[in-house]
């Protein structure tokens, strides 16, 4: 029994079917995860190391060299970068895609632990990481107030940050802007010098005097109770009445010699929200965390938290990726639902019946709900390319149904019994709607197989069409056979508008009919018109110019403030201050928002940097200014430029792959730093003065000026001095040096011991500093060792064992990615290069590159693949070569569209030509399929080419509008992240567009050229076999027989 029988004769079963199959969609969608894209992982480990007070270049010889040893040759690394800063290191291993990612990460703790020996004994252990671009803060809370700002960090580090770990999802809380308690010492010179003690002796026993530690046990009759040492400093008069003994061996308490006071450490960073001192605590997701959900989260835990709080205090969320997530999840689902509604208003204005209209339009929700089931069921989240992927076909979704119950209307429409015409009707379309539907859902596997990352991001999209097609399928040829038995009638009448339209389609069928007529009669003419126009679209797509993703307008400008290496923090935030008035002042800025001492990077162990500050302004949504992000920028770069003291740069937060690679870089390699250095200058001035870079930036930026004192050991062992003395010396004199710890139960204190800050300022007399040995005596720190000033790299670059600079270059929006990095390879190129030295521009570049290398395999295999599919199902070899012959039309069309609406060629775009190698092979299978039915029913070839045509003229229009208008919205109407959908829908519209509009022609005229050669072979075949049958006189319509 077939399947369109077994439908039509058992209504409940199959209704059964349906209702079962939207419960479980039903069911599942709310539990899905919803983000913002599908989670990625990076082929990246990184290998981070803390070294303190080390330069980048002992890090470089000490502890980046060794590791870079040890990791580089575990299979499947693909280049290694490493960076020195001070006091920490990261080797960097790329590894080839497909690399198993938790089996590498143990290789290289293995290798690593393997050579922990060699590295220097005070640097901390190498922590191994992977590269999570979902580690950005998912909600950054502010806490603002009239409280002090010992009480107000207490409060968010005490009540708030505990409240926000508490919400399921969330890994982390970190804490911005916190300034820790501790117990200063501030020692007195003048004291010092009385009891003839030194810096270091008053460490010494500080250190020495606060111990925890078991010291065995003792025998308590049957029992053996353990012993235990218990001086550790539990309070400020603790460290105040710690004794230290002088060289004369006299006992001096702490406070005879020393003010002890608790206060708050030195800062640094600083925070602010729109001028205002902020603390800021930054909410982390957990790797499997739904971002959206933890979002909604934190949002009810702070409106809980907020009746609790003391008056004046108030929480103020100031970055919210949950926001912007359920806003382009929000557009798309509008977008397609809109594209719906108008898909069923197409598909009633060419049947003119309502119960018609409603059989396939109970389809397009059943297809939508089965397909968010198979989703869910494979582990899917909900996210914008997921959801893209089956909204934006959703004329794809009814095409099915629109042949099917097409096909049904004819049968009706000739007065067969509706039990009748439903199965007939299915019938005679079922086959060339499964092989629609494979060979659709078939040009994504390929995708999913070549790897990269357009197959990391876009595996989601292609399960979702493929997913789709098979519930659309399932839909086709059970419930609409079922229903349409059940639902149509045998007559209607159409009035009215409807009558009108319908009387147009008839006229459109019978002019059809003349043209293809004449297109027979000038076969050569039409091919060589559709070859000319396929040659002239090939010509013209290199100058559109290409792009990785297209930018979308998060709604964000990232301002990164560098003032010279060494400037003190108050003097960063001055100019950051000047940077966050400019955006105040931007009639589209909602907040700003400032961090003065922004650290280095997601990995970075050091220090935050002193010199550095990030500005972010966050404008109001898109649908209330008149502005995008990239014109707000562009008007503000010239204020920007005009304020002095500081390298300032501005670019646009990238809301698809935050955290990801810079647009473009120039990574320059060679042996001599001063070259390097000098190239890379070249290099950054260059990129500069291109249209469409916003800013360039130099890895080596500046060197930055420091004081390095080198003992004489000789002098310092006749003072009776070792180097740890002239250290803790240094570092009190000069910041402090923590030497204990005050636990008061509940909370850890640094105990710092220091000078007075008259002392600390007196950077001119350093070589006066007076030094004092154990024995009593003193020296000048320059009489025991050398002070000179030296510049410095602020850091190291390496990569593959060489040094390199990188240079960042990024982009305004107002070029292509592909036509910026070819002037800046042109650049590059006409530069004079010292011998040894080597460029290659990296970055979003490379990996746009790779991305289309792999997206034009796919659809190279794709092509293939269909056609194979096409021939397994039509018995034959030949007529999947006159459906291909529908592919050069989309060509065509979708490079005039991205031309005429200036678009170019990205991923999207070309996931768009995917989607429609199957989409417009399915027209043409249509129509060659019914070709070849009526020419078994014994109707000559042209006259079947004739009938065939305009009696599929209807659904493949139907089909074309359906797909087309139901693109509209994603095409045409603004809103967050749709700027990464436009492409595709752009492609698919105009592409679909012209091959249908040609295909009409083409394909039929290919078949009829085809089949004449298809004969002609027969007859030599014939000839020199000397027998007859070879091929029958059928021609393709008997070729695969």
């Amino acid at each position: 029994m077939s399947v369109a029988r077994f439908s039509v004769h058992r209504p409940v079963f199959v209704t059964v079917l349906v209702i079962a199959l939207v419960l479980l969609g039903a069911f599942l969608l709310p539990a899905m995860p919803v983000d913002l894209l599908p989670q990625l992982e990076l082929p990246v480990v990184v290998v981070a190391t803390s070294y303190p007070g080390a330069s980048p270049a002992e890090l470089e010889a000490r502890v980046v060299e060794p590791l870079e040893q040890a990791v580089s040759t575990i299979n499947g690394v693909k280049g290694v970068r490493s960076i020195a800063q001070p006091g920490s290191a990261l080797v960097i291993l790329e590894l080839n895609w497909g690399t198993d990612l938790d089996f590498t990460v143990l290789e290289v703790q293995k290798r690593i632990d393997a050579v922990r020996g060699l590295l220097p004994d005070d640097a901390g252990s190498p922590r191994v990481l992977t590269l999570d671009p979902s580690a950005e803060p998912v909600v950054t809370v502010g806490v603002t107030g009239d409280l002090p700002a010992g009480q107000l960090q207490a409060l968010a580090e005490d009540r708030v940050a505990p409240a926000l770990e508490q919400v399921d999802g969330v890994a982390s809380v970190g804490v911005v802007g916190l300034r820790h308690r501790e117990v200063r010492v501030i020692l007195d010179p003048a004291r010092l010098e009385a009891y003839g003690l030194s810096p270091a002796l008053v460490a010494r026993a500080l250190g020495g005097g606060a111990t925890l530690a078991t010291a065995g046990s003792v025998d308590r009759g049957s029992a053996a109770l353990s012993v235990r040492l218990d001086a550790q400093y539990t309070s400020a008069r603790d460290v105040a009445e710690a004794v230290v003994t002088t060289p004369a061996g006299a006992a001096v308490r702490i406070a005879d010699i020393a003010t002890v006071e608790e206060a708050l450490a030195d800062p640094a960073q600083l925070a602010y929200l729109d001028g205002k001192p902020v603390v800021q605590l930054q909410v982390l997701k957990a790797t499997d965390g739904n971002t959206l959900a933890v979002s909604r989260g934190v949002e009810q835990a702070l409106q809980r938290l907020a009746p609790q709080l003391p008056p004046g205090v108030e929480l103020r969320t100031i970055l919210d990726q949950g926001d912007f997530i359920q806003e382009s999840v929000r557009t798309v689902a509008e977008h397609g639902v809109l594209g719906g509604l108008i898909a069923v208003a197409v598909l009633y204005l060419f049947l003119g019946n309502w119960r018609t209209t409603l059989v396939v339009g109970l389809m397009l929700p059943v297809s939508v709900v089965g397909s968010f089931a198979m989703l869910a069921a494979a582990g899917q989240t909900l996210n914008i390319v997921s959801l893209g992927g089956l909204l934006i076909g959703i004329g794809s979704l009814v095409d099915f149904a629109i042949v099917v119950i097409e096909s049904i209307h004819r049968y009706r429409m000739r007065g067969t019994p509706p039990l009748q015409g439903a199965e007939e009707g299915t019938a005679e379309v079922a086959a060339a709607v499964t092989a629609s539907a494979i060979a659709q859902g078939a040009v994504f596997f390929p995708m999913m197989l070549t790897g990269g990352l357009a197959a990391e991001l876009f595996t989601p999209l292609a399960l979702a069409v493929i997913f789709s097609h098979v519930a659309a399928l399932f839909g086709a040829v059970t419930f609409v056979p079922m229903l349409a038995a059940r639902v149509l009638g045998s007559h209607y009448q159409p009035s009215g508008l409807l009558a009108g339209f319908h009387r147009a389609i008839e006229r459109l069928e019978q002019g059809y009919r003349r043209l293809l007529a004449g297109s027979l009669r000038r076969r050569g003419l039409v091919m060589a018109a559709g070859l000319a126009s396929f040659v002239a679209s090939l010509a013209a797509a290199p100058w559109l110019g290409s792009e990785f993703l297209p930018p979308s307008d998060s709604g964000q400008i990232q301002v990164t403030v560098r003032t010279p290496p060494g400037t003190r923090l108050e003097e960063t935030a001055s100019v950051a201050r000047r940077v966050e008035e400019l955006l105040m002042a931007l009639p589209e800025a909602d907040r700003v928002v400032t961090t003065v001492g922004a650290a280095g990077g997601a990995f970075t162990t050091g220090a935050a940097a002193a010199n550095e500050a990030a500005v972010t302004a966050v404008l109001v949504p898109v649908q209330q200014r008149d502005r995008s992000v990239f014109q707000v920028l562009q008007a503000l770069q010239p204020e920007l430029e005009a304020i002095p003291g500081a390298e300032i740069q501005a670019t646009v937060a990238s809301s698809v792959m935050a955290g990801g690679l810079q647009q473009l870089e120039v990574q320059v390699a060679g042996d001599d730093p001063d070259l390097l250095a000098a190239m890379a200058d070249q290099v950054v001035d260059r990129a500069r003065r291109l249209p469409g870079v916003a800013a360039a930036d130099n890895s080596l930026r500046q060197t930055r000026p420091e004081v390095v004192v080198r003992p004489d050991r000789e002098a310092l062992a006749r003072a009776g001095l070792t180097v740890q003395e002239v250290e803790v010396a240094l570092r009190a004199a000069l910041g402090g040096v923590t030497v204990a710890r005050v636990r008061t139960g509940t909370d850890q204190w640094d105990v710092r011991l220091l000078l007075p800050q008259d002392w600390q300022r007196r950077y001119g007399a350093l070589d006066d500093l007076p030094l004092r040995s154990a024995l009593g005596g003193v020296v000048r720190l320059g009489d025991v060792a050398q002070v000179t000033v030296e510049r410095a790299p602020l850091a190291i670059t390496r990569q593959d064992g060489r040094r390199q600079v990188i240079v960042a270059v990024h982009l305004d929006g107002s070029r292509p990615l592909g036509e910026v990095s070819a002037a800046l390879q042109r650049e590059l190129a006409s530069m004079d290069w010292p011998g040894g030295m080597t460029w290659t521009v990296a970055g979003e570049a490379e990996r746009m590159n790779e991305t289309f290398r792999s997206l034009g395999l796919s659809i190279v295999l794709a092509v293939l693949l269909v056609y194979l599919i096409m021939a397994a199902q039509f018995e034959s070899f030949f007529h999947p070569l006159v459906i291909l012959f529908s592919l050069p039309p989309t060509v065509v069309g979708a490079v005039a569209g991205m031309a005429l609406h200036r678009l170019p060629i990205g991923v999207t775009a070309l996931l768009g030509f995917l989607m429609l190698v199957g989409v417009v092979m399915n027209n043409a299978i249509v129509l060659v399929d019914y070709t070849n039915v009526l020419r078994r029913r014994g109707m000559p070839r042209d006259q079947a080419l004739l009938q065939a045509g305009p009696v599929r003229l209807r659904p493949i229009l139907m089909t074309m509008l359906t797909t087309n208008l139901g693109l509209v919205p994603f095409a045409y109407l603004p809103g967050p992240s749709s700027e990464l959908l436009r492409p595709l829908a752009v492609v698919v519209i105009y592409g679909l567009l012209m091959s249908t509009l040609v295909t009409l022609v083409l394909v039929p005229v290919a078949y009829s050229l085809l089949d004449d050669a298809l004969r002609r072979l027969g007859r030599v075949f014939r000839r020199d076999a000397g027998r007859d049958g070879a091929v029958t006189g059928a021609g393709l319509a008997e070729a695969g027989q």
